[in-house]
């Protein structure tokens, strides 16, 4: 029988405490970094709901019947393209309108079948500090794609939001946000719904239509300004 080498027999003790104690230390580095990753999340989410409550300690002034989304709508132009199958974009805050006209019609509300192949692209701007719109639309295809300069509606001013809107459709809207929205989203008007945009939201579906939006900064600035839009109108299958 062979006699095991002290120095060899040390040495590997010592190597395997190293790979022991190194193993235990890539653990406990790793349990420390999903332990604070985990507070992270829970500090997150704590935040998001003292703003939602925040803002639901701002009552809103409109009653129902002076509402510009349920009520009061012939004073927006809202009322211009009310119950098309069509998305605008809008500033929750002044209610300025960027009309998208996918599908098209008539002057008397009616759709028209047609097929038009041209492509058509609208800029809108909404008044000093409000949102710029450039948007290109292909009603053959049923898409657009564009951008908008958010400007000030990148703030969701409570304040205007409280005055247009009534308690019933503020609070709807903010429930339909996973965070801290902007100022501007889209409208559904065949419905009326508003959908806000938000920085960690790349897609939704509003209506008939999935929207894809990059939130993004201009230059060499690091603050968001401006978002990339594309819009695709997809109605069920079954309605087609």
């Amino acid at each position: 029988m062979k006699r095991i080498n002290k120095g060899k027999f040390l040495l590997a003790i010592v190597l395997i405490l190293f790979v022991f104690l190194k193993v235990t230390h890539i653990q406990n580095q790793t349990l420390d970094h999903l332990r604070k990753s985990v507070q992270e999340v829970i500090l997150e989410k704590q935040e998001i709901e003292v703003k939602k409550e925040n803002r639901s300690t701002c009552l809103s002034n409109a009653l129902p019947e002076d509402c510009k989304l349920c009520g009061n709508k012939e004073s927006t132009q809202i009322s211009w393209y009310e119950s098309q199958d069509n998305l605008g974009i809008i500033s929750i805050n002044t209610f300025e309108i960027s009309y998208i006209e996918i599908n098209r019609y008539n002057d008397c509300g009616c759709l028209i079948e047609e097929t038009d192949t041209s492509l058509g692209t609208q800029i809108r701007s909404t008044g000093e500090n409000g949102f710029v719109s450039v948007v290109t639309v292909n009603t053959n295809r049923g898409y657009a794609s564009g951008n908008i300069h958010m400007n000030q509606d990148k703030i969701l001013n409570m304040e205007e939001v409280s005055v247009n809107l009534c308690m019933e459709c503020r609070e709807h809207l903010l429930d339909m946000t996973w965070g801290e929205p902007y100022g501007v989203g889209l409208i559904y008007f065949k419905t009326g719904e508003v959908r806000l945009f938000e920085e960690n939201v790349r897609g939704f579906m509003l209506g008939d239509f999935y929207v894809l939006c990059e939130p993004r900064a201009e230059g060499d600035s690091e603050k968001i300004s401006k978002i990339d839009l594309h819009i695709f109108y997809c109605p069920e299958r079954s309605n087609i």
